[in-house]
């Protein structure tokens, strides 16, 4: 368990783990809140947080980037923290009600103890359905790849960072005047990451119904669905079936 008091990054969504030869981390969106022996209190600030790896017994090594706040992000990262802490609480807790029951079959024992039980049930039904329910989002960022800002998702870009960055318009990585038609262009090549990136441009900024018809083409296209099912294998093949690698750059 961690220190008394913390600044935690719950994850949230979009767990997608990298596997290289020399080194293993994840990459998701999580909010930071100061937590209290690991339970979350506070939310700080919301991030996605890439090169996540184990640096000691309660130490991680990471980068984050800055994403905007959304109350689903906000709820997802604080059950799934809270259940996991919940669970982990009741291995103690779940003595002192045995030692109240059979000192002096306390009814408050027996509360306790339904408490503990009730924790361990809703830790794997909180992160197995969130588990479930993100795995297209999932999909999604193992198509984008792990690149210089993790595999963070357009749709959680900031208004305020695009137009600061490079990626305000499409012309410096696309030589294309919108994202609608950047998004065409890659598909045409099999540029399956840009023109993933590109489609969730359009859906974030632009046009949404223009931008999820962009996206589900992508993603239901029987190449991409093959490749993705050998990524998720051998994290090593995303160059080759998804990345520069598959249209020629």
């Amino acid at each position: 368990m961690e220190a008394l008091f913390s600044v935690s990054a719950c994850g949230a969504r979009g767990h997608v783990r990298w596997v290289y030869t020399d080194q293993k981390y994840t990459n998701f969106d999580a909010v930071f809140f100061f937590c209290l022996l690991g339970f979350p209190l506070f939310p700080m600030r919301v991030a996605h947080v890439f090169r996540y790896k184990p640096s000691g017994l309660f130490q991680r090594d990471y980068e984050w980037f800055p994403i905007r706040w959304s109350l689903d992000t906000l709820f997802l990262a604080w059950i799934r923290r809270a259940s996991l802490v919940l669970a982990i609480w009741a291995f103690p807790l779940v003595a002192f009600a045995a030692m109240a029951i059979y000192a002096k079959d306390d009814p408050q024992g027996w509360m306790l103890l339904w408490m503990c039980c009730a924790a361990w049930v809703a830790f794997p039904v909180v992160w197995g359905v969130t588990w479930v329910l993100d795995a297209k989002n999932r999909a999604m960022r193992r198509v984008s790849g792990d690149w210089k800002l993790g595999s963070c998702d357009p749709m959680t870009f900031r208004q305020s960072w695009i137009e600061k960055s490079e990626f305000l318009t499409p012309r410096p990585n696309y030589q294309a005047d919108t994202w609608a038609e950047a998004a065409e262009n890659c598909y045409r090549i099999h540029n399956w990451w840009g023109g993933l990136f590109a489609s969730r441009m359009v859906q974030r900024f632009h046009d949404p119904a223009e931008g999820k018809r962009l996206v589900e083409r992508i993603m239901n296209d029987p190449e991409v669905i093959e490749a993705l099912a050998a990524v998720k294998k051998d994290q090593t093949l995303w160059n080759k079936l998804l990345g520069p690698a598959r249209y020629g750059r």
